[in-house]
C-alpha cells in the first residue's frame, strides 16, 4: 500500500485495488454524485510509477460517470464505468485501450 500514500490516497477511500504485477490499478470512493469523477488510478507496481489517471468516458459535467469495477480475463486487465463504457488496461503502458459501450 506504499504506492497509495505516495499519491497522497487515503488508504480508506480505496474501493477496489487490483495488483497484476506489472500494474496496480486503485478505484477510489466517489465522493461527487453530479459531474464525472477521476477515481481511478493506475502504477506501475515495480516503480510506484503514476502511469495514467484518466476521466471516465462523459466529459457532460453535468452528467455523473465513474470507474466502478475492475477484472481480469485470460490475461488481461479490464475497467467499468458506471455509464456503461468498458475499456481494457494495457499492462506495459497503463493506457485505456479497445473501449466499448457495453449497457
Amino acid at each position: 500500500m506504499s504506492i497509495i500514500n505516495s499519491a497522497n490516497l487515503d488508504k480508506s477511500d480505496v474501493k477496489q485495488l487490483l495488483n497484476t504485477g506489472m500494474l496496480l490499478c486503485v478505484i477510489v470512493k466517489n465522493k461527487v454524485t453530479h459531474s464525472p469523477v477521476k477515481n481511478l488510478y493506475i502504477f506501475s507496481a515495480k516503480s510506484g510509477e503514476l502511469l495514467n489517471w484518466p476521466s471516465p468516458p462523459t466529459d457532460d459535467n453535468n452528467s455523473y460517470d465513474a470507474y466502478v469495477d475492475l477484472w481480469m480475463s485470460d490475461d488481461k486487465v479490464f475497467v467499468g464505468s458506471w455509464s456503461g463504457y468498458q475499456y481494457e488496461i494495457d499492462l506495459k503502458s497503463g493506457q485505456l485501450v479497445n473501449g466499448k459501450f457495453t449497457k
